[in-house]
């Protein structure tokens, strides 16, 4: 049993030394979500050490945001990290191993990861927003078709062209963009602003609004434009095709 907040609180023998543990997702996730390279942190919040009674083994699953949660399938493998003791406030960082059965019947879109360690029954207590592509998909099951295929994936990758450039075009004109914000009066009025203030369209607008604000800082900026390019080298590989090309 795992409590509400994903803890490994349950078992009278860990109740009794003192020692829960969580899993989270580190901010290397959580700025950069890729669900082919999920990793978390086994952090020890407890008040004592805590001694390995059990493997890190951690497995996830992927849901369409907004859909029920499943179970997660799994197995256990050779080669699957060993626990190491944890003192208070310690934490060790093990990748998240998604089966192919977790990707069969997945479409390309917007999703929710999560994560489990089945031997300590410990799980990530918040979803983690993913986007999977039909590339990923193909990656993970051979031979699958997607209900919307190649044309999906371009249009993933026009949609992440479109935000990281409207997003550097915001970060550019920040202060600018704060105090045009500030006096908005409706969520069309925002959106009609920022269109007038870095000439983007209702889209790229809409991907600004959208953003958390770090998203818009200068430190930001060298990442984004990192982002940009690898998309566009991705569109450019992927050829013309229905999904169009945006501005």
């Amino acid at each position: 049993m795992v409590a509400d907040d994903g803890r490994s609180a349950t078992r009278p023998d860990d109740a009794a030394r003192g020692p829960a543990l969580e899993l989270r997702w580190p901010s290397v996730v959580r700025d950069d979500p890729d669900p082919e390279a999920l990793v978390v942190d086994v952090v020890n919040v407890g008040d004592a050490r805590w001694v390995p009674v059990a493997s890190f083994h951690t497995v996830g699953g992927l849901t369409p945001t907004g859909g029920v949660a499943r179970g997660i399938d799994f197995a256990f493998v050779g080669g699957t990290p060993g626990a190491v003791p944890l003192d208070p406030g310690d934490s060790t960082r093990v990748p998240v191993h998604v089966a192919t059965s977790e990707w069969r019947d997945l479409e390309p879109g917007e999703h929710e990861a999560r994560a489990t360690m089945p031997s300590l029954g410990i799980r990530t207590a918040d979803p983690l927003p993913v986007r999977v592509t039909a590339a990923m998909i193909a990656r993970h099951v051979p031979g699958a078709v997607t209900a919307l295929g190649a044309a999906a994936d371009r249009g993933a990758v026009e949609t992440q062209i479109t935000a990281d450039r409207a997003r550097l075009a915001a970060g550019a004109e920040l202060e600018a963009l704060g105090a045009t914000l500030a006096r908005a009066e409706s969520h069309e009025d925002a959106i009609a602003r920022i269109v007038d203030l870095i000439g983007v369209d209702a889209e790229g607008a809409q991907q600004v609004l959208s953003s958390f604000v770090r998203w818009l800082l200068p430190y930001e900026m060298a990442e984004t434009r990192r982002r940009l390019a690898r998309s566009e080298s991705r569109r450019d590989a992927l050829g013309d095709g229905p999904a169009g090309t945006a501005a």
